[in-house]
């Protein structure tokens, strides 16, 4: 899934593009909508229902939320739920669009393929570099490009700590109270990070132009859901 820091973004984009009035608590209670879904894989939650996956995408090396399961339309305004909303989101784009235009599985025979007992190889498009699935989910590849990644976005960006605050309208699939090991994980990758731009599978300037068109896109579609809610409320 994408990072903690490219959540933050997306959800900074967000409200800049579309200009929401929050309060400072409702802001944080944003934030941490923002963080909450990967909180039960922080905390080795193993029944993990939080990002709404299709149960057709079971045995799919990449699986991403089917926002058609989301149930919490009717709260979609409420800061805490937009932040998760906006979380599912980015992970449905991220994986069904951004990442597969670097990104090409191939089976032991090099055909393409997205079934995961099929998958023996991941070839990054910009090099042509052939890698172990393995070596492509790693700190040596993806997951150290979000770490290298983080400081650089959060200095050029304005990236701010996320506090935990109450939430009144929680999302039953996670738990705030273990939002804490949340905290501790962002802590650890802002430590880690060099700031670096030099990234192994993605382009930086691409990955900046993802996640604010993802921005925009995330805000057409909460106000399709509100202008759908309205007419429902109307009685149209």
């Amino acid at each position: 899934m994408p990072g903690y820091i490219l959540h933050l973004l997306h959800g900074k984009m967000f409200l800049e593009q579309y200009s929401r009035s929050f309060s400072d608590t409702e802001k944080k209670q944003f934030a941490m909508g923002l963080l909450m879904p990967d909180s039960n894989k922080a905390n080795k939650i193993r029944e993990d229902h939080s990002h709404f996956f299709a149960p057709e995408q079971a045995g799919q090396i990449l699986q991403y939320p089917d926002l058609k399961r989301f149930p919490y339309y009717e709260q979609i305004n409420e800061p805490f739920v937009l932040g998760y909303a906006a979380h599912l989101y980015l992970d449905r784009y991220f994986f069904s669009d951004f990442f597969l235009r670097y990104v090409r599985f191939l089976d032991h025979e090099k055909r393409e393929t997205l079934t995961e007992s099929e998958v023996e190889y991941a070839e990054l498009k910009q090099s042509g570099q052939c890698l172990t699935v393995q070596q492509l989910f790693s700190e040596d590849y993806l997951y150290g490009d979000y770490t290298m990644l983080n400081r650089f976005i959060v200095d050029k960006y304005g990236i701010e700590p996320v506090a935990k605050v109450p939430v009144d309208h929680p999302v039953r699939e996670v738990d705030t109270a273990n939002f804490e090991a949340v905290q501790i994980q962002l802590d650890r990758f802002l430590a880690e990070s060099t700031g670096s731009t030099e990234m192994h599978v993605f382009a930086i300037g691409a990955l900046e132009d993802a996640i604010a068109q993802y921005a925009y896109g995330f805000g057409q579609w909460v106000d399709g859901i509100n202008c759908v809610l309205q007419k429902h409320i109307k009685g149209v």
